[in-house]
């Protein structure tokens, strides 16, 4: 991953749902450091905090504020890619 954070991600997964431990272990493998924040709010503190190279949304259909996070995230860290994972379909 790029300078804007290094190796260093923000997985978004909303609400209770489970964290995909295919995911995580994919990350973990090629040493990317994990934050998990459960709502646009947690990112937003999140990236404030310390920057990263990507956000990744985790069932994008359920994030809320979705669309919002991703205009605050390309205005504000325009470093930061954000990307969306839905298990089981490789994407």
């Amino acid at each position: 991953m790029g300078a804007a954070g290094s190796s260093r991600c923000i997985v978004l997964v909303p609400g209770e749902a489970p964290v995909p431990p295919g995911l995580l272990a994919a990350l973990r493998r090629r040493r990317v450091e994990v934050a998990i924040a459960r709502d646009a709010a947690a990112v937003m503190v999140e990236l404030a905090t310390r920057p990263a190279a990507a956000v990744i949304a985790v069932e994008p259909g359920s994030v809320r504020h979705l669309l919002e996070l991703e205009r605050a995230v390309q205005r504000y860290y325009a470093q930061t890619g954000l990307w969306t994972y839905r298990p089981g379909t490789g994407q």
